[in-house]
């Protein structure tokens, strides 16, 4: 059994019914580490408390109210960064949400119980981090390597190829440690996700706690909240921490689970056959797929640039992810064909690790793509719907759509969802006042060339390369969804409130979308 560390609430300062917290895994950076060097607990417990104080105020005044049933009206937020994203960062991430959570909410707070978690795993920053210490770990096979390259080159003659080349294969070695991405991989699955799970079952815990508190709360003993409304956002390499905490959490004994396999096949997990469509599920089996243990509804997914497999989309066995991704009532994708960090560096290092034998197999989900249609080879901004036919991958030199080899397939999947393609996508920044507003004033957020045609994808890719090396550029391939007012906007909203309030929210919602350069495919089931 692995160690569950000990989760540390860092700070947290809320408004009526809105609490926001920050709380950290304390599983350390290195496994010398008992915990993490970077993590003070010094102020948890006066947060904690706090947290506390507000919960059970809010349940005293629904008691207050008459109200007997609360099933409804408690909601959780697990916002869950990405790689090569340290503490400090995280910190200064929550701060600036803070800010925008107390303007937001001071004047119109919410009817229910909103708490919005940052979670922090366990991440450090790339090239920068412990640059001593990599040093200091190298295996002796490796170190024996670099000696007879060095024995090779200043030998001469043939031998000095052969100590270049194995000169060569020990930098690339290095390069991936100094880049990181592999030992946060492992954070992620091995601290990251348990931590996570472990925060999720504390959280019907704690409700309970307060409900037990006061006696004036006695009325809403009966029923105990059993419809925690939960949604996760998650960006990057966070949406592999997402779907593996939620795959986790899943209950594999539960009878409504036995009884949609015999639905689907009288002999179960044994009568599965190869290329079998899902059908869409009734009502009544997609509420049993949104329940989380006793206590959980899951609401909402929003997955920003995941660096998770392209096959989250897809059929049959190579999708591990269909199982978590289709238990959430909606799911919202938001991609950019020119993420360079997904397309370049996520992909070089998942090539060592992935078991795909083709170039399109092995591209992450966040690089996925809306099929362009018409003789000018556009898809227009703004909303449309469609079938997985609408969604294609892009390559080098050709685009693959998801019906086709090797994903194969089937037009529907069995679940609906909606893909946001911000590849084009134009804004102010989010501190941006509103006199800035004007188009004349709009950067480019995450490319460096509008690229409506196939023939200017790959200038659009070589300008955006260079666009994230320059930081007056304002283009961030990777990130910039949070640094556009109006998609950060967006991405939030549907996190707390889901589709339909955002759009009463965003009335001009379609008419926003085209003027930003956004385009919204809702897949049906």
């Amino acid at each position: 059994m692995p160690t569950y560390r000990q989760l540390v609430i860092k700070r947290c300062e809320c408004s009526p019914y809105f609490a926001h917290a920050l709380i950290c895994s304390s599983a350390p950076i290195n496994a010398e580490d008992q915990i993490r060097a970077d993590l003070s607990a010094d102020q948890a417990d006066e947060n904690l408390k706090r947290l506390k104080d507000d919960l059970r105020a809010f349940l005293l005044s629904e008691a207050a109210k008459g109200t007997t049933d609360i099933s409804d009206k408690i909601k959780v937020v697990l916002n869950i960064h990405g790689y090569n994203m340290p503490l400090k960062s995280i910190e200064e991430g929550f701060e600036q949400n803070q800010k925008r959570f107390n303007t937001d909410t001071s004047d119109t707070p919410p009817d229910d119980y909103v708490l919005f978690i940052d979670y922090c795993w366990p991440s450090e920053r790339i090239l920068l981090s412990q640059w001593k210490a990599w040093l200091l770990a190298m295996p002796y096979p490796l170190l024996l390597l670099f000696a007879l390259a060095i024995a090779g080159v200043s030998l001469g003659g043939f031998l000095q190829g052969l100590g270049l080349w194995l000169l060569g294969f020990g930098a690339a070695l290095i390069a991936l440690r100094l880049v990181v991405y592999f030992r946060d991989r492992d954070r992620a699955a091995n601290h990251g996700v348990y931590d996570a799970v472990e925060l999720v079952r504390w959280l019907p815990v704690l409700i309970k706690e307060q409900l037990n508190h006061d006696p004036a709360a006695a009325a809403l003993h009966t029923p105990f909240p059993s419809q925690i409304k939960l949604s996760i956002l998650a960006h990057s390499m966070g949406c592999f921490v997402a779907t593996q905490t939620v795959r986790m959490l899943s209950n594999v004994f539960e009878e409504a689970a036995i009884a949609r396999w015999k639905e689907l096949s009288e002999d179960g997990p044994f009568g599965e056959v190869a290329g079998f469509a899902p059908q869409k599920p009734t009502q009544q089996h997609a509420n049993a797929l949104s329940r989380l243990g006793n206590h959980y509804q899951l609401k909402q997914l929003i997955l920003v640039a995941p660096d998770i497999p392209i096959w989250a989309v897809t059929t049959g066995r190579s999708n591990y992810l269909l199982a978590s991704m289709r238990r959430f009532e909606e799911s919202f994708l938001f991609v950019n064909d020119a993420d360079i960090v997904l397309r370049l560096a996520s992909t070089l290092a998942n090539y060592f690790v992935f078991p795909s034998r083709s170039k399109q197999g092995g591209y992450r989900l966040g690089n996925l793509s809306i099929a362009q249609q018409g003789a000018a080879h556009t898809c227009p901004y703004g909303e449309s719907s469609g079938t997985m036919k609408s969604l294609v991958l892009n390559g080098l030199f050709g685009s693959v759509k998801m019906t086709d080899p090797p994903f194969h397939c089937p037009e529907s999947i069995g679940h609906s969802f909606n893909v946001v393609s911000c590849t084009d996508y134009t804004d102010v920044g989010v501190n941006a006042p509103p006199a800035s507003s004007s188009s004349q004033r709009r950067r480019r957020r995450l490319s460096g060339m509008t690229a409506r045609h196939p023939l200017c994808r790959l200038a659009n890719h070589l300008t955006t390369t260079l666009c994230n090396f320059i930081s007056r550029s304002g283009v961030d391939s990777h990130g910039g969804y949070f640094q556009g007012k109006f998609c950060l906007g967006l991405i939030y909203s549907l996190a707390l409130h889901g589709e339909a309030p955002t759009r009463l929210k965003i009335p001009s919602l379609t008419q926003q979308l085209k003027e930003l350069q956004l385009t919204w495919l809702t897949i049906k089931a």
